[in-house]
């Protein structure tokens, strides 16, 4: 298993390059985003504006006609698509193939989620999970390990109650059931089991937030403070998450590059952030002037 190294563009700069003159916008990936119900659109509403000022080509919000007419009233350059249920959606994937999706902000903790979720990873869409598609799982991440199409990257964005709630049991592992007890309560070791788990990447948000894949590898973020620690900023890194990966980065690098992002923009705008000055302070990672050229 790899030592685990700080989060920083020195661990996925690498992968950060600047779109072709001639690229259009759906090669710069189309980012799928699952709203809400009618009153409770906000949060899918900032993962959405977050995926577009992230770098995305295109970000299409999905939803029932009477939540699609909340997010008119906000959103221009956001495309609205409406949907009924699962078939719904598995007909316009078919048509449109989105790059990426990210289901979970305020979708709801029920059937109805999970029941779009598998749509998603039937189809093969690398999906962030996030919110309340994390509680809808409720406690039971193997789900996610039987998904008809392995090979469809997860990313699940667990803030440290969900992660709870999420990995009861993560004795599943041998390596982790090999740990000595103090090992055992660490957050990167609990982290790295849960990655296996689901076979994808885990984002195991806090203070000190560890990105683990399902290889073994680990990154440790150290550059969040105490400004983003407001609501709404949870649905702000889901987005930026769901752009990466639509633009085109592994699921590994794209969730981590995200977190640093999430962060490095929080610090900048310092403790007057709000969720809604964080989405609209996002730039793309590969149009900062400290990242590297790749």
């Amino acid at each position: 298993m790899s030592d685990p190294c700080a989060n920083t563009p020195a661990l996925w700069g690498r992968l950060v390059t600047r779109p072709d003159p001639d690229t259009h916008k759906y090669q710069r990936g189309h980012c799928l985003v699952i709203s809400g119900p009618e009153f409770r659109t906000g949060a899918s509403r900032l993962a959405a504006l977050s995926a577009m000022n992230s770098g995305v080509g295109a970000v299409t919000i999905a939803g029932s006609k009477a939540a699609l007419r909340i997010h008119a009233a906000h959103l221009t350059a956001i495309m609205l698509q409406p949907i009924a249920g699962p078939a719904d959606l598995a007909d316009w994937i078919a048509d449109r193939r989105p790059s990426a999706a990210v289901i979970g902000p305020a979708a709801g903790v029920g059937q109805g989620t999970l029941r779009l979720l598998g749509v998603l990873l039937s189809a093969g869409v690398p999906t962030v999970i996030d919110a309340d598609a994390l509680t809808a799982l409720d406690g039971r991440p193997a789900l996610l390990a039987d998904r008809l199409q392995p090979a469809a990257p997860v990313v699940l964005t667990p803030h440290a109650a969900e992660f709870r709630r999420l990995f009861r049991d993560l004795d599943h592992d041998p390596a982790f059931r090999s740990l000595a007890p103090p090992q055992r309560d660490s957050k990167l070791e609990q982290t790295r089991a849960a990655a296996c788990l689901v076979k994808g990447v885990v984002v195991h948000k806090g203070r000190e937030t560890v990105i683990a894949n399902d290889d073994g590898r680990a990154a440790v973020n150290t550059n969040a403070g105490p400004e983003l620690a407001i609501a709404g900023s949870g649905d702000v890194l889901a987005g930026i998450i769901g752009s990466h990966l639509a633009i085109g980065m592994p699921p590994f690098e794209a969730a981590a590059s995200a977190v640093w992002l999430h962060a490095v923009t929080g610090a900048e705008i310092g403790l007057a952030l709000t969720a809604e000055k964080l989405a609209a302070r996002i730039e793309p990672i590969f149009a900062r002037k400290d990242m590297p050229r790749g």
